[in-house]
């Protein structure tokens, strides 16, 4: 009877340790690009035009640059 209870009290807390640990590991890893808003702007245009793009289209100090897909 004893496990049973203890077990009904940890239940509520199990998703949110989960959900804690999950949020800490994205934390800890490497960024490897800051600039996310050219990543889903051209993702967007990758969506729309069905095709990767061939030149830069959105960075403005190197527009028209050829696309380098790096990983």
């Amino acid at each position: 009877m004893r496990a049973q209870r203890s077990s009904e009290l940890l239940s509520p807390f199990l998703p949110c340790a989960l959900l804690a640990g999950f949020t800490a590991r994205l934390c800890l890893q490497d960024i490897r690009s800051l600039d996310y808003w050219w990543h889903l702007k051209t993702g967007e245009w990758i969506a729309e035009h069905g095709r990767v793009p061939t030149a830069d289209l959105y960075t403005c100090t190197v527009r028209g640059a050829r696309w380098i897909g790096r990983s």
